[in-house]
C-alpha cells in the first residue's frame, strides 16, 4: 500500500516488537493532513489476528493486504478519537482492570513499566488478561526495563454498541435464549453482541432506544445476537453497502428474502431507510435462514 510504509531492519525484514503475543509491527502512515507512526498488531494468538508468516515484503499475500486496509481505516485520526472516547467510557468504574488502563492511557503508545502499571500489585497479569479479552491490544516488551505498551485505535473485538446497557443485553440475552443468530447454537453469553439489527452506519441523526423495559417482541424486532467474528463481518458488510448501494450476501448466497441485491430505499440514512435492509440476511440473520430453507424444500431458484 502506497500510504503504508512498514519499518525493516538493514536487510529489508520488517522488525517485529513485543516479547511474547500479541506481536507487532510499526509503521508510518500518511493521511490527506498527516503523517502518523503507529504500532498495529501482526500476531494476536486466541485474541484475533495472525500474519507471524510475514517476514518482509515478498511474503506479503492479499489477505494481509486487505488487513492493512482494516488497520489504515482504525488508525485514521477521525477515528482514533472515537476510539479514545468509546474506551474511557468502556473503563469508567472502580476495578483493578479500569485502574490498569487508565495508568496505560495516559502514556498511550508508550512503555509503561510493569511495577508502575498496577501500583501496589505485584502481579497485574489477570488485569492485563481481562483488558486483551475485551479487545485493547496492550504489547508485553522485557527489552532493558520490562513493559506494557497500550496500541491507539486497535481493537481486537467489536466495540458493543454503547447505546446498549447491561441492563439491556441481558434482556436481549434472555429473550433469544443465547442462541447465536448465525449457528443457531446456545453459546456463553460472553461470547454473545446484542447487535442492532438496522445497522448504526445507516442511522444518521437517528438515537438508538436503549430502554431496558422494550417487550419481547420490540426486542425481536430491533436486536440479534451474534459472535464478534460475525459482528466484524456485518459491520463491513454494511459499511460497503453504503458506499456501493449493493447489498451484501452473507456466505456468498445470493439470496434476499424482499427485493434483490440492489439498494431499493431513497433514503440513504435515518430512521426511514431501514426498509432498505428488509430482505437482507444480515438484517435479519434468523428470517433469513428460515426463508432460505423454505426456497430449497420448494425446490425454488435464489
Amino acid at each position: 500500500m502506497k500510504y503504508i510504509t512498514i519499518e525493516s531492519d538493514k536487510n529489508g525484514n520488517f522488525v517485529k516488537y513485543g516479547s511474547g503475543i500479541p506481536f507487532c509491527f510499526k509503521g508510518e502512515f500518511i493521511y490527506d493532513k498527516e503523517i502518523k507512526k503507529a504500532f498495529f498488531p501482526i500476531q494476536l494468538g486466541r485474541y484475533g489476528e495472525n500474519f507471524d508468516f510475514i517476514k518482509s515484503e515478498k511474503d506479503i499475500t492479499p489477505e494481509f493486504e486487505e488487513y492493512l486496509e482494516k488497520v489504515y481505516d482504525s488508525l485514521r485520526p477521525s477515528n482514533v478519537e472515537i476510539w479514545k472516547t468509546k474506551v474511557t467510557k468502556m473503563y469508567s468504574n472502580d476495578t483493578k482492570k479500569a485502574e490498569l488502563f487508565h495508568n496505560l492511557f495516559k502514556k498511550i503508545n508508550e512503555r509503561v513499566p510493569i511495577k508502575d502499571s498496577l501500583p501496589g500489585n505485584s502481579n497485574p497479569q489477570k488485569p492485563l488478561q481481562y483488558l486483551r479479552e475485551d479487545g485493547l491490544c496492550i504489547m508485553t516488551e522485557r527489552n532493558e526495563i520490562p513493559s506494557y505498551r497500550l496500541i491507539e485505535g486497535i481493537m481486537t473485538k467489536g466495540f458493543e454498541s454503547e447505546s446498549i446497557p447491561p441492563k439491556l443485553k441481558k434482556r436481549v440475552l434472555e429473550v433469544f435464549n443465547k442462541i447465536d443468530a448465525v449457528s443457531g447454537t446456545t453459546m456463553s453469553e460472553k461470547l454473545l453482541i446484542a447487535e442492532h439489527k438496522f445497522p448504526e452506519e445507516r442511522w444518521g441523526d437517528r438515537i438508538a432506544d436503549p430502554n431496558p423495559n422494550l417487550t419481547d417482541e420490540e426486542i425481536k424486532e430491533k436486536f440479534q445476537l451474534f459472535t464478534d467474528q460475525f459482528n466484524k463481518v456485518k459491520r463491513e458488510a454494511c459499511k460497503k453497502c453504503v458506499a456501493t448501494g449493493i447489498r451484501q450476501a452473507p456466505f456468498g448466497i445470493n439470496y434476499f428474502y424482499e427485493g434483490n441485491e440492489k439498494w431499493n430505499c431513497k433514503i440513504e440514512k435515518g430512521k426511514d431507510a431501514e426498509s432498505g435492509c428488509i430482505g437482507c440476511g444480515w438484517y435479519d440473520m434468523a428470517k433469513w435462514k428460515e426463508e432460505l430453507i423454505k426456497c430449497a424444500k420448494k425446490g425454488q431458484s435464489l
